[in-house]
């Protein structure tokens, strides 16, 4: 099982180190929702949006990290709050305030055993602690600055947009093939109709 991480090139080093570690308390990715203290996490195939959004909406080198699943220890994975929050709803009237409610107050501790569905439903697992950065395998270094000039509005309107919206119960079914392949031409040094870019622009790709 391979998982994924996005984030910001500038934490390659403090990775090599220490692992992908939580993020703490600072700022979280979406706005109203803060980082989980004590939970680092991984998506089956989308890693692109969260390292777009670490490189404050792609204005610099977002990194793309691919691990080794099969090595982390089942004991340490968890749902990813955001698929809690939306279980909790489902089937009722709710709108998006109520949805950030139940999910700032999910506490994936006490659904553990929850993890496999949040990854098969909406393509995000949590850990608890640290990733190892013995269980990563390559690495992508992706340019947004150089991606944007040969394509700037797609790149975010059709694009990030997209797939910011399939971290979703209902959508991540439908998007999930072409998740995967805009990963599988980032990674392969190809283009795709869902990844119009010439071949290499602006990733590089390296093994760990």
């Amino acid at each position: 099982m391979k998982l994924y991480h996005g984030t910001a090139a500038t934490l390659l080093g403090v990775i090599r180190e220490r692992g992908i570690v939580p993020r703490g308390e600072e700022s979280g990715n979406w706005p109203g929702l803060p980082s989980r203290d004590g939970y680092t996490y991984l998506t089956a195939a989308n890693p692109l949006p969260y390292a777009y959004r670490a490189t404050a909406a792609g204005g610099s080198v977002g990194l793309v990290l691919e691990i080794d699943g099969s090595q982390l220890e089942s004991s340490t994975l968890r749902p990813d709050e955001d698929y809690l929050g939306q279980l909790a709803i489902i089937g009722q009237t709710a709108d998006r305030a109520e949805l950030l409610d139940r999910t700032r107050r999910a506490d994936p501790s006490e659904q553990r055993d929850l993890w496999r569905d949040s990854l098969s439903r909406i393509g995000t697992v949590a850990v608890e602690g640290a990733v190892p950065s013995s269980t990563i395998i390559r690495y992508a270094l992706v340019d947004f600055s150089k991606l944007r000039a040969e394509g700037g509005l797609y790149l975010d309107l059709r694009l990030i947009s997209p797939l910011e919206g399939s971290v979703h119960i209902e959508r991540y079914r439908e998007q999930e093939a072409i998740v995967r392949e805009i990963l599988s031409a980032l990674l392969g040094g190809t283009s795709s109709p869902y990844w119009p870019f010439p071949p290499g622009l602006g990733v590089e790709v390296r093994d760990w």
